[in-house]
């Protein structure tokens, strides 16, 4: 079985072959009980002597091929495992790869938010200092594509909507988690929850 959970070509090709031994008997028999069958035709003028060799012949080219399919099965199985040839994707390699992916995405996802911040402030400045429309929209494309990340920037791999929040035994990632609840009665009337560390402004009524 390869890295895709697929069994590999070799295991395959015994398999198959296995299925092909049945096919000589049957042209055989067939080659016997009458000349009107369909394999009599497709050999042309070929007499029942010739047949019988050819299918002999054929028999044996398709043991062969068995032997050799089965003798590399046998040989992969001893040296890599069942169902193994070798050549699949290390575990180890396979879990950097995935890790990687998520930290290249992750990445992204730092440089998008760093370029929306610095439109932001650029556009508040420039509204504050009259700008027209153009000049904000000229500067706040130019604030965005110079934005980079800042270091201390983080971001959970298995839970990308969380953020490190400060707790009573440290930082972790985390959510804030807001309730509204009728003293009197104790029924909750609300619930919200956001991945924001403030909670002001969380809720209003």
């Amino acid at each position: 079985m390869n890295s895709t959970g697929e069994p590999s070509a070799s295991r395959t090709m015994s398999r198959f072959t296995h299925h092909l031994t049945t096919v000589p008997t049957r042209s055989s028999r067939c080659s016997v009980e009458t000349h009107n069958c369909d394999c009599v035709d497709l050999c042309g003028a070929a007499g029942d002597d010739h047949l019988g060799s050819r299918i002999e012949q054929l028999e044996a080219e398709v043991a062969a091929t068995v032997a050799d399919a089965e003798a590399t099965d046998l040989a992969e199985d001893e040296e890599f495992g069942e169902d193994r040839r070798g050549d699949e994707v290390l575990t180890e390699l396979a879990r950097r790869e995935t890790r990687l992916a998520k930290m290249a995405a992750a990445k992204e996802v730092f440089e998008a938010e760093a370029a929306d911040k610095a439109a932001d402030r650029a556009a508040e400045r420039a509204e504050k200092d009259g700008t027209d429309d153009t000049g904000i929209a000229q500067g706040t494309a130019t604030a965005a594509a110079e934005a980079t990340p800042v270091d201390r920037a983080h971001r959970s791999f298995t839970d990308p909507e969380s953020r490190m929040t400060r707790t009573v035994d440290g930082f972790r990632y985390a959510y804030n988690a807001q309730a509204v609840v009728d003293g009197r009665s104790q029924v909750v009337l609300a619930a919200k929850v956001h991945s924001r560390q403030a909670t002001l402004h969380s809720s209003s009524p």
